[in-house]
């Protein structure tokens, strides 16, 4: 197998994972708003790490501070975050988990735990370990 078949496969694999959460997610009575399912990362990050600035919270989830901010945009007018001025610098916005973000964030996180778990039962664990060493073996090789 060549290297462009190799990213093919990997790519496929990453396809087949995101249908397969989707259609967990659109099976799932409590997930109400289903736009919602790609937002599952980002309020996982504020429930583990707490309030971040919006900078922080771009560097964590390695997208560009530009990017995040329409996501949060709409996260506001949901009603799952709230961004307010940093007393100390009003040039930096603080983002902050609502009771509701913090509920669907935890909703998401269970889908993907759900969804992850029903398509990595194919490997034992000693495959798993192997396939977590060799794709950190290639994202630290990408990121030199």
């Amino acid at each position: 197998m060549d290297d462009l078949d190799l990213l093919h496969a990997l790519n496929h694999a990453q396809g087949t994972y995101r249908r397969l959460f989707h259609r967990i997610a659109m099976e799932d009575s409590q997930l109400t708003d289903k736009d919602m399912l790609g937002y599952g990362r980002m309020l996982h990050t504020l429930i583990r790490d707490g309030d971040l600035q919006q900078k922080e919270l771009a560097e964590r989830l390695e997208v560009r501070p530009q990017s995040l901010t329409s996501a949060l945009d709409r996260l506001e007018r949901a009603g799952f975050i709230e961004r307010t001025r940093s007393d100390s610098d009003r040039r930096i916005q603080v983002v902050h988990l609502t009771s509701a973000g913090r509920e669907m964030g935890n909703l998401l996180h269970s889908l993907r735990r759900r969804a992850a778990e029903q398509y990595f039962s194919c490997l034992d664990s000693s495959e798993k370990e192997e396939l977590s060493r060799l794709l950190d073996k290639v994202q630290r090789a990408g990121n030199d």
